[in-house]
């Protein structure tokens, strides 16, 4: 049992999933990453490899996974910074009773991405860092701009 899964795409969206969680002291947790970068030594335990999946068939091979994964692993909460994998963890995790909060890329401060509008709909929190964004996420959270 894991108390936290981290998903997110590779690149700035891992960046900003581990500048989030990099105070965690007590909470066992995990990333799931697909097409992971090279992944520092101390981290290499905590990943999981989740298949690849653009707008297309293969996030029905995704969504199974992460079915089969938020089963195995039993999550209280998932936590994702996007891309599309946020989609089918977030949903696998909303049928599982995890909480699923959202956060959503530093870069976006005009339009929020497409992941965004759709983790809006089920997600237990989504976290914005532009207050322009409220005007298309009414429920989002805003907790200030990035560092």
């Amino acid at each position: 049992m894991t108390d936290m899964l981290v998903v997110c795409s590779p690149g700035g969206h891992f960046s900003e999933a581990r500048a989030l969680i990099e105070g965690l002291k007590d909470i066992d947790y995990k990333f799931v990453l697909h097409l992971p970068p090279e992944i520092p030594p101390e981290l290499k335990k905590r990943v999981i490899v989740a298949p690849h999946a653009e707008r297309d068939p293969r996030l029905l091979v995704q969504f199974a996974f992460a079915l089969y994964c938020v089963w195995k692993e039993r999550p209280i909460v998932i936590l994702s910074t996007g891309a599309s994998i946020a989609v089918t963890f977030g949903l696998a995790g909303k049928l599982f009773g995890a909480r699923f909060l959202f956060v959503e890329s530093a870069t976006r401060v005009t339009t929020p991405s497409l992941s965004a509008r759709i983790c809006h709909l089920f997600a237990d929190a989504l976290y914005i860092r532009n207050k322009e964004l409220q005007k298309y996420l009414p429920r989002s959270k805003y907790f200030g701009a990035a560092p």
